[in-house]
C-alpha cells in the first residue's frame, strides 16, 4: 500500500496535468471563419429542363389585357437564347421581333425571358410536354374562363423558325462562297425566304400532309451574277420538292419519285 506522502505527490501531479490541459484548451485559437456562401438548392430530379425535348418553336394565339388576341411564336434554343415574334390576330403588319437569353427557374419547370420590359409583356412560361403555358406578369398561372387559351403548341413540322444553307443540288455539291443559297422558314405563318445565289427571294409553302411540302415559284429580285444557272436550278429544286425529311441534322427535299433534289445543312 503506497505511503501517504507518495499518494499526496501523485495526486498533486495529476491535478497539475489536468490544469495544464484545461489551460491549453481554453487558449486554443478559434477556427477561422469561412465566408463561403450557402450553396443554392438545385432540383436534381426529373423536370422539364432535363427530361423533355424542349428546344423548338412554340406557336399560339393568346388573349391580351385589352380584349384582343395576339399571335405569338416563341423559339427556344439549346444555347439558352430565344426569338419571340408577336402580331395582332388578323393584322397585316410585320411581327414584332424580340431576341435575347432566357433562364430556368430553380425547379427546372419554367423559364423567364431576359431583357424584355415586363411591365405589360409576359416573360414567364411554364414548360410542358410539347407546349408552353404563358404565365402572368408575376410568374403565376392565369386562371378563369380563358385559362386554356394561354398555351403555345410546339411546331411539329420542325421547320418553323429554322434557317438552312444549300449543300447539294441533284446530288452534286454546291459551293459558291458568300452567294451560297439559303432557306429561312418564318416562325409565324408559312413564309419562306432567303438568298438564291444572285437574288433574294420569298414565297409561301404549304404542308399538305405529314412530311409533304408544296413550294410555289418564289418572287425574287432581278440582279445578274455569274451564278444565275445555279440559282435557276435551285428554284427548280424548290418547286419540284414534294416531301421533306431530316437526315443527320440535315434537311432533305425529295421529288414525287422519291429522288433527292436538294440537301441543306443548319445555320
Amino acid at each position: 500500500m503506497p505511503k501517504p506522502k507518495m499518494m499526496r505527490c501523485l495526486l498533486a501531479g495529476v491535478g497539475a496535468f489536468l490544469l495544464l490541459c484545461t489551460a491549453m484548451h481554453c487558449h486554443r485559437p478559434p477556427a477561422p471563419a469561412t465566408n463561403s456562401p450557402a450553396r443554392p438548392e438545385v432540383s436534381v430530379g426529373d423536370n422539364s429542363r432535363n427530361s423533355l425535348d424542349w428546344p423548338g418553336t412554340y406557336i399560339g394565339t393568346v388573349p391580351t389585357s385589352d380584349g384582343n388576341n395576339l399571335v405569338t411564336g416563341l423559339q427556344l434554343r439549346k444555347d439558352g437564347t430565344f426569338r419571340l415574334e408577336t402580331t395582332p390576330e388578323g393584322g397585316t403588319a410585320q411581327p414584332v421581333v424580340e431576341t435575347g437569353n432566357f433562364e430556368w427557374d430553380r425547379d427546372g419547370g419554367g423559364i423567364k425571358l431576359l431583357g424584355i420590359d415586363s411591365t405589360n409583356r409576359p416573360i414567364y412560361y411554364q414548360v410542358g410536354e410539347n407546349h408552353l403555358r404563358q404565365l402572368d406578369l408575376v410568374n403565376q398561372s392565369i386562371e378563369g374562363q380563358l385559362t386554356d387559351r394561354y398555351h403555345l403548341a410546339k411546331d411539329t413540322t420542325g421547320l418553323n423558325g429554322t434557317t438552312w444553307q444549300l449543300k447539294t443540288l441533284d446530288g452534286t455539291p454546291v459551293d459558291i462562297g458568300k452567294n451560297q443559297p439559303t432557306l429561312t422558314f418564318t416562325i409565324l405563318g408559312n413564309g419562306l425566304a432567303g438568298l438564291a445565289a444572285c437574288n433574294r427571294y420569298r414565297t409561301e409553302y404549304a404542308i399538305v400532309a405529314e412530311g409533304s411540302i408544296d413550294i410555289p415559284h418564289p418572287i425574287a429580285t432581278k440582279m445578274a451574277c455569274p451564278e444565275l444557272a445555279t440559282e435557276q436550278q435551285f428554284f427548280e429544286a424548290l418547286e419540284g420538292a414534294s416531301s421533306y425529311e431530316f437526315m443527320e441534322d440535315n434537311l432533305v427535299l425529295r421529288d414525287t419519285a422519291g429522288a433527292i433534289v436538294a440537301t441543306f445543312s443548319p445555320m
